[in-house]
């Protein structure tokens, strides 16, 4: 685990720059850690999922499987999301 995740083991409080471990096995980075990801989920009580770990997080909440909610006016420095497309996808015409 300590060869793909930063969490609160590494105590810099602070999130890391990407790339900085190594990818799961399918070539993504930081999937588990450095901040937790907003997720298009909405829980029926009206807060927002967020999914993974970050670098505030114990060795045991390190993972894709933790899910958590807050409201979305929440702000939080271990508190982020993805930008992700479609490997074929072109901003070209």
């Amino acid at each position: 685990m300590f060869d793909f995740c930063w969490f609160a083991k590494f105590l810099d409080n602070s999130t890391y720059p990407v790339k900085t471990k190594y990818p799961n096995a399918l070539q993504i980075y930081d999937m588990c850690d450095n901040v937790s990801e907003w997720c298009f989920d909405i829980n029926p009580k009206g807060t927002r999922i967020h999914r993974g770990g970050s670098y505030a997080s114990t060795y045991s909440h390190v993972s894709i499987d933790t899910i958590k909610n807050a409201s979305p006016s929440s702000v939080f420095g271990n508190l982020g999301f993805r930008l992700a497309r479609h490997r074929g996808y072109s901003i070209i015409p």
